[in-house]
């Protein structure tokens, strides 16, 4: 995509709440702390979803401890929307 001068975004995975039985923070965070700076050097632009979710989990992770409330869906989306309008 690149090559056709297309500009390409990726999002990191955002964190789960404590005692999701199939996953832990640590790797998901070391997955995208592996990934994100690879992809940057080689010009992709990153939206850190890991660092707005991880600040209060309890807030922003539903009670099944994976997916986003609507509060964290309206956060992550302006976050996304403001680094595709930039």
């Amino acid at each position: 995509l690149k090559r056709y001068g297309k500009r390409i975004i990726f999002s990191t995975i955002t964190p789960i709440r404590k005692g999701q039985p199939h996953n832990t923070n640590e790797r998901i965070k070391e997955f995208n702390d592996a990934v994100a700076p690879m992809l940057k050097d080689m010009g992709v632009e990153i939206v850190d979803l890991y660092s707005l979710i991880i600040k209060d989990p309890e807030r922003y992770l539903e009670d099944d401890l994976v997916h986003l409330t609507n509060e964290a869906k309206h956060l992550t989306a302006q976050l996304i929307a403001d680094t595709i309008k930039s």
